[in-house]
């Protein structure tokens, strides 16, 4: 049988006609082309592939385990997740050369050496610049907040007082309605009056008549001016509605925008 560091060549069975190892049996095996079509079990080589990428126990996770016990003891719970992976390293890099003092001292290992405190400031002074962002972008994240929210409350107080004022426009032109309502009343009784003044020859009647008729063409005149601004507000408000609509539209997109 060969050693484990040992990579067989061609040959699968030894002297004893015993199968070497299992790795050199299916490469034997699944290198054998046909020939028609190339290798002849192509369909295998996955199959055997994926069986043999199945873990066969979980001793090596076990005893992993164990060494972050030991590296990670309570006096060093504060060892960040980078210097427990550097003890993980070196420590396997000893254990596969054999001991401490075979560890061959390289120009690049005492480099290394003499670079560590440099990299380790580095990393330090790279970890404040990461917290510094955070609180930073932890800011500007509530002040983006702060002002959405005062954003949303003059959106509501403009909404409202356009509510309000719309009411009010449209309070005031049903009273305006009915004013001139009243003014036409006024105006053809007023006609009516001045009709029978001029058939009974009543000058008396006829200046009443004609009074009245002028009070009611000057309040029809003054009612309908007051319904045309009445409309103008109403329209006035329609445009300022449809544009904090606009505006509503155009936030949303742009925070999709910057969420993409």
């Amino acid at each position: 049988m060969y050693r484990s560091d040992e990579v067989p060549k061609s040959v699968v069975y030894d002297d004893e006609g015993n199968i070497k190892r299992i790795d050199s049996y299916w490469d034997h095996g699944l290198s054998i082309r046909s020939k028609a079509c190339g290798l002849k079990y192509p369909q295998l080589t996955k199959i055997v592939q994926t069986c043999l990428a199945i873990a066969h126990g979980n001793a090596d996770v076990e005893r992993s385990l164990s060494v972050n016990k030991k590296l990670l003891t309570p006096e060093r719970t504060c060892l960040s997740e980078e210097s427990l992976n550097g003890l993980r390293l070196c420590r396997d890099v000893v254990n596969m050369i054999g001991k401490v003092t075979d560890v061959p001292v390289t120009k690049e290992l005492l480099s290394s050496a003499r670079q560590a405190h440099r990299k380790y400031a580095e990393r330090k002074e790279a970890e404040k610049m990461e917290i510094l962002m955070k609180e930073k972008k932890s800011a500007e994240d509530k002040l983006n907040r702060q002002k959405e929210k005062e954003s949303l409350q003059k959106e509501q107080d403009r909404k409202r007082k356009l509510n309000e004022k719309e009411k009010d426009v449209k309070k005031s032109e049903k009273e305006l309605h009915d004013d001139l309502q009243r003014a036409n009343e006024i105006f053809e009784e007023a006609n009516e009056r001045l009709a029978a003044a001029i058939k009974a020859k009543d000058f008396k009647e006829l200046n009443i008549a004609q009074s009245l008729l002028e009070v009611a063409k000057a309040n029809i005149k003054k009612v309908t001016s007051s319904i045309e601004t009445c409309k103008e507000q109403r329209d006035e408000i329609a445009r300022k509605r449809k544009r904090m609509i606009d505006e509503c539209l155009s936030k949303q997109n742009s925070r999709l925008d910057k969420d993409a």
